[in-house]
């Protein structure tokens, strides 16, 4: 059976072990019920079994936001060709096709695959793009490529184009062209958003546009609020976080676009003058951190019949200092979800570790950065005390530094087998090391006590002459005969696991020492750092 043949939960449990950020559809399409993609969405192995376990065809999603990618949807649904659109556009661009990441849809519409821009990540808004081409980015997801829908049609591999999943893999995946970037961050369509996979599978009826229309209206309000406020010493920071917060609460509801939100109250902010007073990195954070916590919380439904369903009537009037009573709102469980990791880049590895590391990884299917860092530990060991910085231009002292590494992960996601492995040649030269050493300290012990009767005859054969001679010559009895220098072991793992033992340990070790354990147990203290010897060499 080749790859494209597999099932869905092939597909999900690749894409986690690849670092794409995954969660289960249904048949439409959409999140399956009970799931709120945009907090669980995950590359947690375990959690992908467990949902692929309890429904083996739903449809493999990638959470785009937090997978660092952008898509292109180009459609073939009887309206416009977005596919001859977008071949015309890379073409204006100076694209080549045969370059980016290709998915067929099962409508044969295609998926282009490319990198975030470096700056603000674009979001789902279509910008000013020709009809038939979508954008699914930031807050946005795509049914990932080998789904399997239930009738039997696939997202299939486009032949001609590199394979997304090499391309991650590889970490060769292009960047998106400016030109297009442009076009995107265009206000020309920023109503045609949407953050499903297909914009067929998307209602299109009154109320959505109603919805659309109620939020493109608030933020044009918090826009005109915020650009109105007086440069006044204190204030506007804060407001601009309640605005942010507000309209996060619409973008949850896929309302409005997170990016159209992010670029019009930013201008307010520049036209208040808060982001020359507080730089715009400072804005651009309370900026994120409002939606962000928005869309933790989505609005409420509209009422059907009118406008004046006002989700943020009680927040508003608070923040006006009006008292408001109201009850404490229904607890709900905290978020076990963890904050996206980036992919590992293999790039920071040297050469002849890279493959090294890659292979272990994708045999072991464990994070590459638990083996990557594993392994660069086990080099700086190697290192050791034969490295050191010299602080002073015009000074000598001479600092041996300690390298500490940490792998952090929820159990059962293969730290301490990944640690094990990456480690293991290294365990083999330490088991080879204490070998040799006890065989040089056997040998230099059995000739320290031969060294040591010679002298005790020599000494009893000078005191004999001295007594029948008190004059004669016998300091060639008394002669030092010079030693062997006592061994040393090379390299070692010590098993303690307090700082002062192990300082000691490494101090009399010229290569340096290496310890490792599997829960962080040690702890570093001023006072420890005292007592430790400065030269402790490399841990």
């Amino acid at each position: 059976m080749n790859q494209e043949q597999k099932g869905n939960a092939y597909f999900a449990r690749k894409l986690a072990s690849l670092g794409l950020v995954v969660f289960p559809c249904g048949d439409d399409k959409r999140p399956k019920r009970g799931i709120k993609w945009r907090d669980e969405s995950t590359t947690e192995l375990a959690k992908v079994e467990e949902w692929w376990n309890e429904s083996q065809d739903a449809l493999p999603a990638i959470d785009l936001g937090k997978t660092g990618l952008i898509v292109l949807d180009a459609d073939r649904h009887g309206g416009p060709d977005g596919v001859a659109a977008i071949e015309k556009l890379f073409a204006s661009c100076s694209t080549n096709l045969a370059e980016v990441p290709t998915v067929i849809t099962p409508s044969g519409g295609r998926h282009y695959y490319f990198k975030q821009p470096n700056r603000e990540p674009l979001g789902n808004a279509r910008g000013s793009l020709p009809n038939g081409i979508d954008v699914r980015g930031a807050g946005g997801y795509v049914i990932a490529p080998g789904a399997q829908l239930p009738d039997g049609r696939r997202y299939t591999w486009e032949k001609t184009s590199p394979n997304i999943f090499t391309t991650i893999r590889e970490r060769t995946q292009p960047g998106l062209p400016e030109g297009i970037a442009e076009l995107i961050r265009r206000n020309g369509h920023a109503h045609d958003e949407a953050v499903g996979p297909d914009t067929d599978q998307l209602p299109s009826n009154d109320a959505r546009v109603r919805e659309q229309a109620y939020a493109a209206a608030a933020l044009d309000g918090c826009a005109t609020e915020l650009a109105s406020k007086p440069h006044a010493p204190s204030g506007r920071n804060e407001l601009l976080n309640v605005l942010a917060f507000r309209m996060g609460t619409f973008v949850a509801r896929e309302w409005i676009d997170r990016s159209q939100v992010f670029n019009k109250l930013l201008d307010a902010a520049r036209a208040c003058g808060l982001v020359k007073d507080d730089g715009e990195v400072a804005v651009r954070k309370t900026l994120k951190s409002g939606l962000d916590a928005g869309m933790r919380e989505p609005c409420r439904n509209l009422d059907r019949d009118s406008y004046e369903a006002r989700p943020f009537d009680e927040e508003r009037k608070a923040r006006e200092g009006d008292s408001i009573k109201k009850g404490w709102p229904d607890p709900h469980p905290l978020p076990s979800t963890l904050l996206p990791v980036e992919s590992f880049d293999f790039d920071l590895l040297p050469n002849k570790l890279r493959a090294w590391c890659a292979d272990v990884s994708e045999r072991m299917q464990c994070p590459a950065d638990f083996v990557g860092v594993s392994l660069m530990a086990a080099a700086g060991s190697m290192i050791g005390r034969k490295v050191g910085i010299r602080p002073k231009d015009r000074d000598d002292w001479t600092v041996i530094a300690n390298q500490w590494a940490l792998l952090i992960g929820r159990p059962g996601i293969l730290k301490s087998p990944a640690m094990e492995e990456a480690l293991r040649p290294l365990k083999r030269l330490s088991v080879r090391a204490e070998t040799e050493f006890k065989t040089a300290q056997a040998n230099y012990q059995a000739t320290a006590k031969v060294a040591k009767l010679r002298a005790d005859v020599a000494h009893k054969e000078a005191a004999k002459q001295l007594a029948k001679d008190a004059l004669a010559d016998v300091s060639s009895l008394l002669k030092i005969v010079p030693q062997e220098e006592e061994p040393t072991l090379k390299r070692t793992s010590p098993t303690i696991r307090t700082l002062l033992p192990l300082g000691c340990c490494s101090s009399k070790i010229r290569t340096g020492s290496w310890c490792s354990g599997t829960s962080l147990s040690l702890c570093w203290t001023r006072s420890t750092a005292r007592r430790t010897s400065p030269n402790a060499g490399s841990i």
